[in-house]
């Protein structure tokens, strides 16, 4: 009699184990699904919007933007899907597109195949164009400058963690980045990442053997000078780049300080090298839109530094490694000028040549520099 017990406690597990299971689809709503093509044809995508906007029990409100940053083609596309969607009958249907009014203007007047003439002018037609498109056409004033720096100081609060690193620091550096060429929110944003992309990167670099510790991190007032150089005068930040001593003379140029005929040859070949003799007024002509203003405005804001090699590159050569970028600049000037007496002197000022070993460090940063002429100004046979 064992064996028809035992059979029947697992039959009865057996069942109590399908009732979860049976619970379960008891309780559970049957479901249907259903499939149908993507609506591809226009009176289709109508149909499809129609039913969307019949759902809505009040009035559907639809809202585009980035409509501006379209191509000049998709951008006729896009607003003539606008008025055929606000078409559709017995709907109430309200569109507010968010956009720069004169670049829709002349997206509409690129575009191909072209708007038809108005008076014999696109740019009449593309204005009527417009007027038949929208209702009303809100223009928001122009953000004042200050208005700006108060909403830079918004996006870093006290919890911002780039606001914590920079400490003191940290309203002179937005005074810095931001100029009179900002005129909206997304330009603020873009400055204010650019700069600490760079402040991270830096401190990244500082953590390694790339740069000693605060290179550049101990003076966020000239990285957000070049931070902002780099994103919007990216012309003479590239000029800077390949001339270290291009900055520092462009702020005696704008100062109007006296400049000697060497330092003006080398303002002429970065700003004017097609013609031979120009005097600063010249130079300062020459210069890009708003950048007299940008460097005469943060001049004295910023410290000078023997080099600007580490806040361009966020590294050194192995003679700044070896010497640190003060020194290492002035060995790079005194080779520049052909002076040996004057390089055996800076070598001489910390007892760097007193033995063998300070004889082999000496070796090592005039190979360092003779090994990239380019880099650091040097004609490789005068050097020697």
């Amino acid at each position: 009699w064992v064996v028809p017990t035992v059979a029947s406690v697992a039959t009865a597990i057996g069942l109590l184990s399908l009732v979860p299971t049976w619970f379960k689809s008891a309780f559970t709503p049957n479901s249907v699904e259903r499939r149908r093509n993507r609506a591809q044809a226009a009176d289709e995508l109508e149909r499809v919007f129609g039913e969307l906007a019949d759902l809505c029990k009040k009035t559907l409100v639809v809202v585009v933007d980035d409509i501006d940053r379209l191509s000049s083609k998709d951008v006729l596309e896009a607003l003539a899907s606008v008025k055929t969607f606000q078409a559709i009958p017995k709907r109430r249907i309200v569109f507010i597109l968010s956009c720069d009014d004169r670049t829709i203007r002349q997206a509409l007047v690129d575009a191909s195949p072209k708007l038809a003439k108005v008076n014999g002018d696109l740019g009449i037609a593309a204005e009527e164009y417009l007027n038949k498109l929208f209702v009303v056409r809100q223009v928001l004033p122009p953000f004042r400058t200050t208005n700006l720096r108060d909403y830079a100081g918004s996006l870093l609060d006290d919890g911002h963690a780039g606001k914590a690193a920079l400490g003191d620091a940290a309203d002179d550096v937005l005074d810095i980045l931001l100029h009179d060429g900002v005129r909206n929110p997304r330009h603020v944003i873009r400055l204010i990442n650019a700069f600490f992309s760079n402040y991270r990167l830096a401190a990244m670099r500082e953590k390694g053997a790339d740069l000693p510790k605060g290179e550049v991190t101990g003076q966020p007032r000239l990285l957000a000078r070049l931070t902002t150089l780099q994103i919007d005068f990216a012309d003479t930040f590239d000029k800077i780049a390949a001339e270290f001593s291009l900055l520092p003379l462009l702020d005696l140029l704008v100062l109007e300080s006296e400049i000697n005929a060497e330092q003006i040859e080398v303002l002429r070949g970065a700003l004017d090298p097609e013609t031979p003799d120009v005097s600063p007024d010249d130079l300062r002509a020459a210069l890009e839109p708003g950048l007299q203003d940008y460097l005469l405005r943060t001049v004295r804001s910023v410290p000078d530094v023997y080099s600007l090699e580490p806040f361009i590159y966020f590294g050194q050569t192995a003679a700044g490694k070896i010497l640190g970028s003060e020194r290492a600049d002035q060995i790079r000037q005194t080779l520049a000028n052909r002076q040996p007496k004057a390089l055996l002197e800076r070598f001489a000022e910390g007892g760097v040549v007193a033995d063998d070993h300070g004889r082999g460090v000496a070796v090592r940063v005039v190979g360092a520099f003779l090994l990239h002429p380019t880099q650091h100004r040097i004609d490789r046979t005068g050097a020697i």
